[in-house]
């Protein structure tokens, strides 16, 4: 019997908005022979699907513009695999936003990698000199967020 190993903090696959949603589908076909592979894919709807192998699991996501906030879902994406799927071996947390969410799996006693984008952080520091004024603060706290995940 494989491992159960699941991919979390991508919107899903097949990929079709960036980095973590290709880099989740290149790893889970290639480790789809090796472990039994679920990926989160925020959708809106709840519920499990075979794609090319791979289970997805959809959780329900809003995206907005300047609301969205992927530890959110990471942590949602996290409760809804705890209690949906107990038996899952492996949480692996593609981003560092996952970082809290992680605690969760943890506490649950479940093994947990976090994959750690080294200059995400940066990134909101960067883009808070171009923000309008009333949002430099958020992106601050967000960049210190995701510093210390």
């Amino acid at each position: 019997m494989p491992l159960k190993l699941a991919l979390i903090g991508s919107r899903g696959i097949p990929p079709k908005y960036g980095g973590a949603e290709v880099f989740a589908y290149e790893l889970s076909k290639r480790l789809k022979n090796y472990f039994e592979i679920y990926v989160t894919c925020e959708t809106d709807h709840y519920g499990i699907d075979d794609y090319e192998g791979i289970k997805r699991v959809h959780v329900k996501a809003h995206h907005k513009q300047l609301l969205t906030l992927p530890a959110i879902y990471d942590i949602i994406e996290t409760i809804y695999l705890l209690s949906k799927i107990k038996d899952i071996d492996i949480y692996y947390y593609l981003l560092p936003d996952g970082a809290f969410a992680a605690i969760l799996a943890r506490l649950a006693g479940k093994k947990t990698l976090v994959n750690t984008d080294g200059i995400e952080w940066k990134r909101m520091f960067v883009r808070m000199k171009y923000a309008p004024p009333h949002r430099k603060l958020l992106y601050c706290v967000a960049g210190i967020f995701l510093l210390t995940s």
